[in-house]
């Protein structure tokens, strides 16, 4: 059952996912990918979903804070039986002041910034989230630090995530794609389109979704890893689907990202770039294309690509730590080892001022992940896609969504 107002009414969720001055650019329709946080408003979007299908109302507002005299709460009509759910970084959560306030983390190394006197007070991760009633992390990974920092009401509630019905393939095959190149491909007649790349082309693709200046995906090591693999004598293809804004950055810029941003040279036709917007059914469809999701990054939040890709009966490579350490089993993908080592200020921006761990790999670990998939054969990996899928379901179906909020909103509103 529900929580109900004395009215008999179903409580209302209030919903804050906009972030400060950054609130116009989330308002249109279309969703820019590469623009700041945008992975936020996907999460939000998700709880959101989870939540009208599970029976509350939602209503999504900018400020929660500023609802404190008896006229806005009139306006809004909000009762003692509401709640409020912040999906936002730390440094941008504010609470809804007389509700019980539910503060969504998702933070991806097991240390937290405790500030320092010349930085604003919200960049206290600790002493933000204790103001939470209660604090949904995404994975155990982020519970279990939480914890152990003192703040013993983190809970595990990440938001619902369904599988996506793959729809037609026409916007991924009109995708503009490049390969590996050794130098800056910004002549226009260099690019192609990812249908004529990948026209005639057999062997087995993987696919890895990232947004190239994020460090923590590790780029550079994961095409290390990729060309270390194929000098190894295994044929395959990586798609690398590039998340980028299109504007500022293009599929022509990628190369000299590489350049300039790793050092990164190295020309290979088994290496193939594709960027632009793909609506969900699109990037299902783009996934369809793919035998094996691959990626190496040295932190996760949540790796929101990976669970989706998982969800499509697809088998996953990816790095043993962090979340996807929390929600996969050790027989639920192929794991690329790895180990801790002091993360400086292109992995996170607080290092200067504490010290934060993530967990590399080497492209000599990545190369073996490959190379241990891509001998598997059909039965072992039809095996190998089942169990993940059952591990992600299990963890973010609808289902136990709802089981966990309903428990948490009797707890919190009792």
């Amino acid at each position: 059952m529900l929580p109900n107002t004395p009215e008999g009414q179903s409580a209302t969720v209030f919903l804050s996912s906009l972030l400060d001055e950054e609130r116009l650019p989330f308002q249109a329709h279309v969703l820019t990918l590469g623009q700041a946080h945008y992975s936020w408003k996907l999460i939000a979007g998700l709880y959101e979903e989870g939540l009208v299908q599970a029976g509350y109302s939602s209503k999504n507002i900018a400020r929660p804070e500023i609802y404190q005299a008896p006229i806005a709460r009139e306006i809004m009509n909000i009762t003692p039986q509401d709640l409020h759910i912040a999906v936002k970084p730390v440094e941008h959560l504010r609470p809804f002041y007389n509700l019980p306030n539910l503060f969504v983390c998702g933070w991806e190394f097991p240390e937290f910034f405790r500030g320092t006197p010349d930085i604003s007070p919200f960049y206290d991760q600790l002493a933000v989230l204790k103001r939470a009633d209660r604090i949904l992390c995404w994975t155990d990974f982020t519970r279990d630090n939480l914890h152990a920092a003192g703040l013993s009401q983190a809970i595990t509630l990440p938001p619902p995530i369904k599988p996506t019905e793959p729809g037609d393939d026409a916007e991924v095959m009109a995708m503009p794609a490049v390969f590996l190149a050794g130098k800056d491909t910004s002549d226009p007649s260099k690019v192609t389109t990812f249908g004529d790349a990948i026209q005639g082309r057999s062997e087995p693709v993987l696919l890895a979704v990232l947004n190239p200046f994020d460090k923590r995906k590790r780029i550079d090591k994961l095409l290390e890893g990729v060309l270390q693999a194929r000098a190894a004598g295994h044929d395959f293809l990586l798609v690398v689907k590039l998340v980028i804004d299109g504007k500022a950055t293009t599929i022509c810029n990628i190369n000299e990202i590489l350049n300039k941003v790793y050092s990164f040279r190295e020309t290979s036709d088994a290496v193939l770039f594709c960027a632009g917007h793909l609506d969900d059914q699109s990037m299902a469809a783009l996934r369809a294309h793919s035998d094996f999701h691959v990626g190496a990054p040295s932190a996760e939040g949540l790796n929101l690509p990976l669970v989706e890709t998982a969800l499509q009966d697809i088998p996953v490579i990816t790095t043993r730590n962090t979340a996807m350490a929390s929600y996969l089993g050790p027989d639920d993908a192929i794991w690329i080892e790895c180990a801790p080592e002091t993360a400086d200020s292109s992995i996170n921006a607080f290092s200067e001022h504490a010290r934060f761990t993530h967990f590399p790999a080497t492209p000599e670990a990545i190369s073996s992940a490959i190379g241990e998939a891509l001998s598997l054969d059909g039965n072992a990996r039809q095996e190998l896609a089942r169990k993940g899928r059952h591990a992600i379901d299990s963890r973010f179906g609808q289902a136990r969504f709802e089981a966990d909020f309903h428990r948490l909103a009797k707890e919190v509103l009792a």
